[in-house]
């Protein structure tokens, strides 16, 4: 598998309608909406990006050269250096088709071997090893990835976002949520025996005015 990060992991076609748009920027007034969007979503007071890359797919037609559905959505990316995030942005009521569509005309084709049922989407990470990824909920059935711009991991309709720097990825929203424990992220696992190296402790839903205590064996460390 190849590592990517895929908003909308299916046949988009321009040939026939759309225009899939990316740019880097460092633009100040950019760096510092997605700032206070963090912020907001997230209690991530500290998070100040340095840089974004910016993916919009507008108005995209699916394979082949099809255009009576069309569907629009943005992935933006960014860092300081040391925290990163990923953001999924559905336009409401623009996620029009799905895989089930261009399922009919490869089939119609002969071009699957007759396994339509291969052709899914999805929408997550995959970190290429075979091993370690994650998929939004919606990826789950062709019907609910239609919805995608309906659902979210921050409760804003159409806006997932999700913290990319740690081992793993969390998709769930789970700082509103008293079903479910937080996982906490360590990095690195490991270090030198002779000591020295800075541990950082992430989350999802860590404030400033928490009070984290680590243990170290039966040592405990502020």
């Amino acid at each position: 598998d190849g590592k990517l990060i895929a908003p909308f992991w299916a046949d988009v076609d321009t040939l026939g309608t759309g225009v899939v748009w990316y740019r880097n920027t460092t633009e100040g007034d950019l760096l510092g909406r997605f700032r206070d969007m963090v912020a907001r979503l997230q209690s991530q007071d500290s998070f100040t990006p340095s840089y974004l890359f910016i993916a919009t797919w507008d108005h995209v037609g699916y394979f082949y050269e099809n255009i009576d559905k069309t569907n629009t959505f943005q992935c933006v990316l960014a860092t300081d250096g040391l925290k990163s995030y990923a953001v999924f942005l559905y336009a409401d009521g623009e996620i029009q088709w799905n895989s089930e569509d261009t399922a009919d005309f490869v089939g119609e084709a002969g071009m699957d071997g007759g396994k339509e049922e291969s052709l899914t989407t999805h929408a997550g990470f995959n970190a290429g090893d075979g091993i370690n990824f994650a998929v939004l909920p919606e990826s789950n059935s062709p019907q609910s990835i239609i919805n995608v711009d309906n659902t979210s991991n921050v409760q804003v309709p159409g806006v997932w976002v999700f913290q990319i720097d740690g081992e793993e990825i969390v998709v769930e929203g789970v700082c509103n949520s008293v079903d479910v424990q937080p996982k906490v992220y360590i990095n690195p696992r490991s270090g030198p025996q002779q000591g020295g190296t800075a541990v950082i402790v992430t989350g999802p839903c860590f404030e400033e005015s928490y009070n984290i205590i680590c243990a170290f064996g039966g040592r405990e460390v502020e």
